[in-house]
């Protein structure tokens, strides 16, 4: 159930699992209980695309230490910058062999040697090839 009103920590408490506190004083500011967790959130927009930031788990964020942390957030989401996005690293030079080789060495603990063995031999034999 949603509510809307101040966010101390009598009102998080008495939060049930699944209810939604809305901060009366922080537009877009909020808390959220889950079966066991009680987290922080800002609702936001940023370029025009509605966006969910996740503050942090209630220990050890206060209302208070949360509540500044969303002012951050949504003063620099009126600016268009996404604090939170993380930017992937822009590789230019990347092959299918290169692609291929990172995979299986991520990847190779969780195969069967012949599972390996035989992903390898296709790649190596038919994949690779054809790019």
């Amino acid at each position: 159930m949603n509510y809307r009103k101040p966010i101390t920590l009598t009102a998080i408490t008495a939060l049930k699992p699944g209810d939604i506190l809305r901060d009366t004083a922080l537009k877009g500011f909020g808390a959220r209980r889950n079966a066991d967790t009680l987290t922080y959130f800002v609702q936001t927009r940023i370029n025009r695309k509605l966006r969910w930031i996740t503050i942090g788990p209630h220990q050890p964020w206060t209302p208070d230490t949360a509540r500044k942390r969303a002012r951050e957030l949504l003063l620099s989401a009126e600016k268009n910058v996404d604090l939170e996005a993380e930017e992937a690293p822009k590789q230019t030079n990347l092959t299918i062999e290169t692609l291929f080789n990172r995979f299986f060495e991520d990847r190779k603990p969780y195969f069967k040697p012949s599972t390996f063995k035989e992903f390898s031999r296709v790649a190596n034999k038919v994949i690779i090839p054809h790019f």
